[in-house]
């Protein structure tokens, strides 16, 4: 793993080949053997904090190829953990958003900072906690709208049950309008989550999903220089990642470009889905979130910090 392409365009910080690496087949699971970090480990790593945007769609790469979020290495460490200590803001965020869980540790390590970026880091961390499993419990449906309004993926579940969140909120959702706000928003954070990782062949299918919004925006984005917050839409997202190539997918569309298109080149069917569900079991397997089963990505943290490959 320490000599993988994967591993390589992450210390290099091109996030272009790490995606191009998963379609070809690469393990977004593979832990070393010596440290048993996995790659989001090693994102946490090499970042910078000083130009984090390079790293960022890493995260969501490997989140849609299924990688387990809240994997621990040989020290009990997460990469979570690893985000708080370097303070690495965005890559938390977008660790958070993916479904990783924050522990009572990591949370008291972001509490224990210093600075302008401990403000910045508590900010990310008391937006997103708690998650979707504790949220759809509380009486107020507020708690998982706030989520939704930040792009925090729906489409997640337990690892080892395999029990999707949705299914979850169905079964113990306190208020009904918690399920409604899940299954609306569902296949535009899908949207927003491929548009981030700069992945063209995923927004391609899910812009062919009648369930998707493409006025969709992430509201909890601060503008530094504004000092508040601002939405950020779908072509703001690929604007502040570079992603040249989304832009072009999303003006067509704006401009009522085709809905169809082939998936890949070696998937020479054209499809015109027209509903979530049958997205979900036509889409290759990189593009679909997890690996087996249900194929929803698998969402599972301690006070040593990790060691670096």
């Amino acid at each position: 793993m320490e000599t993988s392409p994967i591993t390589r365009s992450i210390i290099r910080g091109e996030h272009s080949l790490v995606l191009e690496s998963l379609r070809q087949g690469e393990d977004a699971n593979a832990v070393c053997s010596r440290t048993g970090q996995g790659y989001l480990h090693i994102i946490c790593t090499h970042a910078r904090g000083d130009s984090e945007n390079a790293w960022v769609p890493m995260v969501y790469q490997l989140s849609n190829a299924g990688v387990d979020l809240n994997h621990r290495d040989r020290t009990g460490c997460t990469a979570t953990w690893v985000a708080i200590r370097r303070k690495l803001v965005q890559v938390l965020a977008a660790l958070l958003k993916c479904g990783a869980h924050l522990d009572t540790a990591e949370l008291e390590e972001a509490e224990a900072g210093r600075g302008v970026t401990r403000n910045d880091m508590l900010e990310v961390v008391r937006r997103f906690s708690p998650g979707y499993w504790e949220a759809v419990l509380d009486p107020n449906p507020f708690k998982v709208s706030r989520l939704v309004k930040a792009w925090a993926r729906v489409n997640i579940s337990r690892r080892g049950t395999g029990q999707t969140l949705i299914e979850f909120a169905k079964q113990n959702a306190r208020d009904g309008a918690v399920v409604g706000l899940l299954l609306q928003h569902e296949a535009s954070i899908e949207l927003a989550h491929a548009v981030m990782a700069g992945d063209a062949q995923r927004t391609t299918v899910l812009l062919c999903n009648g369930g998707a919004d493409l006025a969709t925006a992430d509201f909890s984005v601060r503008v530094p220089a504004l000092h508040a917050f601002a939405p950020l839409s779908l072509r703001g997202a690929a604007e502040r990642y570079g992603h040249v190539n989304i832009l072009k997918l999303l003006q067509d569309r704006e401009t009522g470009g085709p809905k169809s298109a082939s998936v890949s080149p070696t998937h020479k069917a054209v499809y015109d889905w027209s509903s979530w569900g049958s997205l979900s079991s036509k889409v290759p397997d990189y593009v679909c979130q997890g690996r087996t089963g249900n194929r929803s990505m698998a969402n599972q943290t301690s006070s040593a910090m990790c060691t670096v490959l």
